[in-house]
C-alpha cells in the first residue's frame, strides 16, 4: 500500500505533468498558427467559436461537480481509502479541464483566434488555483494536515 506522503507527491506531479502539456501545446500552437496560418476563414469563425466556447465552459462545472460527487464517497473511509478515491476524483476533474484546454488550443489552430488561448489561459488559471496542496486534500477529506505526513 502507498504511503500518504507519497500518493500526495505523486498527485502534485502528475497534476504538473497536466499542466506542463497544456502550456507546451500552447507553444506549439503559437509557431503553427504563425507558420501556417489558421485553417478556416472569417465566415465559419463566429459559429465554430460558440460552441467550442459553450463546450469548454461546460466541462468546467461538470469536472467541479463530479469531483465533489465522487468526494462523498469519502465518509466513513480509512486514511487510504479517502486518498484512493481523492486521487481518481482529482484526475476526472483534471482530464475534464484538459480536454477542455486542449479543445481550446486545437480551435486556435484552426480558428486563428488568439480568444480561444485566452479561455485556455482562464481553464489553466482555475488549474494552478485548485493544484492539490496538503491544506486543500486535507479540507476537501475532511481530515487533519498532520494525516497526509
Amino acid at each position: 500500500m502507498e504511503q500518504i506522503p507519497t500518493s500526495v507527491k505523486t498527485l502534485q506531479i502528475l497534476y504538473i505533468a497536466l499542466i506542463s502539456g497544456i502550456v507546451f501545446f500552447i507553444a506549439a500552437s503559437f509557431f503553427v498558427v504563425k507558420t501556417s496560418g489558421a485553417i478556416i476563414d472569417d465566415s465559419q469563425q463566429q459559429n465554430t467559436m460558440q460552441i467550442i466556447a459553450v463546450l469548454s465552459t461546460l466541462t468546467i462545472p461538470i469536472g467541479l461537480f463530479l469531483f465533489k460527487k465522487k468526494l462523498l464517497e469519502t465518509n466513513n473511509k480509512h486514511i487510504h481509502e479517502k486518498m484512493e478515491i481523492y486521487r481518481s476524483a482529482m484526475i476526472i476533474r483534471a482530464a475534464l479541464m484538459e480536454g477542455s484546454a486542449f479543445f481550446c488550443i486545437v480551435s486556435y489552430m484552426i480558428t486563428g483566434n488568439i480568444r480561444m488561448i485566452i479561455l485556455t489561459a482562464l481553464i489553466l488559471a482555475i488549474m494552478i488555483f485548485i493544484f492539490p496542496t496538503r491544506p486543500r486534500i486535507a479540507g476537501d477529506l475532511g481530515i487533519s494536515e498532520t494525516d497526509l505526513e
